[in-house]
């Protein structure tokens, strides 16, 4: 029966006399590796055979998750039951980045490099009594940031702004 183990009682040993042996199936239990590739020890599961599998979500800093693979080379794992022997699956993931505005950190959860930034910054272009000049690499503003697609490496940008300047006129009203 495959997936099980048949044992017999009592042991088989030599027969002298009329005997009843009674088989029993054993259901087969295997290991399941779950591969972290995150610098976490490997997480090892014992699953019956033919039990559902069911996988967790790993967290990796600064990484997002995208799926338990059968491979190294990354074919999707797609097992839900227990097959009749070792297995592995291997976590795969993406590298995440972060900008920070003058000091603030604006992206949470962390962004995909060449990912567009531009839709990110927008809110930053606004501040009350002044108008935006640009996004600068440096604190110093003299190195103004052009390229608005994540880069592979974390963002520090500075907002820089100018002060508005209103002049008011004031007339005095004749009686």
């Amino acid at each position: 029966k495959p997936g099980y183990t048949l044992s017999w009682t009592p042991e088989i040993t030599p027969i002298t006399a009329d005997t009843t042996f009674i088989g029993t199936y054993q259901k087969n239990t295997h290991t399941l590796t779950l591969v972290l590739n995150n610098g976490q020890p490997n997480i090892v599961l014992n699953i019956g055979y033919n039990e559902p599998i069911t996988l967790t979500t790993p967290v990796y800093d600064k990484h997002a998750f995208k799926g338990w693979f059968n491979t190294t080379d990354h074919l999707e794992f797609n097992l839900t039951l227990m097959p009749d022997k070792d297995i592995s699956a291997y976590a795969k993931w993406e590298e995440l980045y972060y900008i920070f505005v003058d000091g603030q950190n604006i992206t949470q959860n962390g962004i995909k490099v060449g990912q567009d930034i531009t839709n990110l910054l927008e809110p930053k272009k606004e501040k009350r009594g002044h108008t935006f000049v640009g996004f600068f690499k440096n604190a110093s503003y003299t190195n103004e940031l052009t390229d608005f697609i994540m880069p592979s490496e974390d963002l520090y940008v500075y907002a820089k702004f100018e002060i508005n300047i209103y002049i008011v006129k004031l007339r005095s009203a004749k009686l």
